[in-house]
């Protein structure tokens, strides 16, 4: 049995720590709203009150927050940060999707505690972390402790991937929801052009989902679209900060980034309507 810290219990945070749970390990959990936790404490997790006080005995902690503000928070900032409750030789799995910046920063400000730090990014969505079903990004300069931290995170993930230094996971996973996310744009834009012609919009998007061409990932959005249901799998204010930290990346290596750029301004603009808790799919107009 496994000593894990959970460290955020939103969305995917608590399907997560409740798939460790169900493999009987220890778990503690932290989350900044005690009443996440109470649905944990009532299948066995132990709650504790700070971040610190959370990763006091822990062998593994792993955060699932929102951004690169609330992982510093989490780990850093402050007397009750998890950092000075950190024990010699804790591995640390950074989940959160941060910026390839703060990966690299945190990485140093982690590596003089004589701790292991490895930022480990998911892809996948609110099904695959109830399911279990992820595909873990690991990040690291530790790599002779990967073995490790593949066998912890075997409840969560059907495929586990290591792909080098602290950093590279980052930018892999802003990647792959630039490229997902592109597509949805460039749906967008294909949809306005049908419904602006006078196609039958509805009629389409079957014909869009029974298409060769159309990726299993773009067949749920279309049935998201087709059934007006954007309850929030992956929220378009997360989506915002996915794709500024791609650009700022891009920025830093004069890599030109024309589809993802517009594609972040069809999502500022949701936010802007006031679909900033809708899901991805909200973009699109049946």
């Amino acid at each position: 049995m496994a000593k894990i810290t959970f460290l955020g219990l939103g969305a995917m945070g608590s399907r997560m720590a409740k798939r460790l749970l169900e493999a009987e390990n220890e778990v503690t959990v932290y989350n900044r709203s005690d009443v996440k936790a109470v649905p944990l404490k009532n299948l066995g997790a132990h709650v504790a009150n700070s971040p610190k006080n959370a990763v006091k005995n822990a062998d593994y902690v792993i955060s699932m927050v929102t951004d690169d503000l609330a992982s510093k928070d989490i780990w850093l900032s402050g007397e009750k940060a998890a950092v000075h409750g950190l024990k010699k030789d804790t591995i640390l799995i950074e989940s959160s999707t941060i910026s390839s910046e703060w990966a690299k920063e945190l990485n140093n400000q982690m590596s003089q505690h004589h701790v292991f730090f490895f930022e480990g990014p998911v892809l996948g969505s609110l099904p695959q972390a109830e399911s279990g079903k992820l595909i873990y990004l690991l990040g690291s300069n530790e790599a002779v402790q990967s073995e490790k931290v593949k066998n912890i995170l075997k409840p969560l993930s059907e495929d586990i991937r290591f792909v080098g230094k602290a950093g590279n996971a980052a930018v892999l996973k802003l990647m792959i929801n630039g490229y997902l996310l592109s597509q949805i744009g460039a749906l967008s834009e294909l949809f306005l052009i049908g419904k602006n012609y006078g196609i039958d919009m509805s009629l389409a998007n079957e014909i869009f989902q029974a298409s060769p061409a159309t990726s299993a990932s773009l067949k749920v959005i279309l049935q998201l679209v087709a059934d007006n249901n954007h309850a929030p799998r992956f929220p378009v204010r997360l989506i915002e900060k996915d794709l500024r930290y791609l650009l700022n990346i891009s920025s830093e290596i004069n890599a030109t980034c024309d589809i993802v750029n517009r594609v972040h301004s069809y999502y500022k603009k949701a936010i802007q309507d006031g679909f900033e808790n809708k899901n991805a799919s909200v973009i699109v107009k049946n």
